[in-house]
């Protein structure tokens, strides 16, 4: 049975790909997990560019309609700067598979968080994993 179970879970994400990759054949680093206490559904995300999509499929309904895209936000000048200066956050980046970033500037200073994708965006406060610095912007 638990084999049956982890072939049906594979194929079920392995599908949800598939269909992300039709729907968006620019589409890189797909990732699909089912939510909690419905393995049979499943939540995507995936980076075209320098964007992050997401859908969801579920069993009976199919691929829903996208969600907005959001721009990672990881080309900006005050991210890189951060990156350079904050170990925690490499080390954080070289574990992410889908990272995206939101700086929030405050007169001098600016704070950047980055997170990964697959555990909520910090554009909708939803990120569950993340690292955060503060970053000196008149030094």
């Amino acid at each position: 049975l638990i084999f049956v179970y982890i072939c049906l879970n594979m194929g079920i994400s392995d599908t949800t790909k598939a269909l992300v990759r039709e729907r968006h054949p620019q589409a890189t680093t797909i990732f699909a997990s089912p939510p909690p206490g419905a393995f049979w559904n499943r939540m995507l995300v995936w980076r075209e560019g320098d964007r992050i999509g997401r859908a969801n499929w579920s069993f009976l309904g199919g691929l829903d309609r996208d969600k907005p895209a959001i721009g990672d936000n990881m080309a900006d000048p005050v991210v890189r700067r951060a990156l350079a200066r904050d170990p925690r956050l490499r080390k954080f980046l070289n574990w992410s598979i889908l990272p995206v970033s939101k700086v929030t500037r405050a007169g001098c200073t600016a704070k950047v968080l980055i997170a990964d994708a697959r555990y909520g965006l910090p554009g909708e406060n939803s990120a569950r994993l993340y690292r955060e610095t503060t970053v000196d912007l008149c030094a």
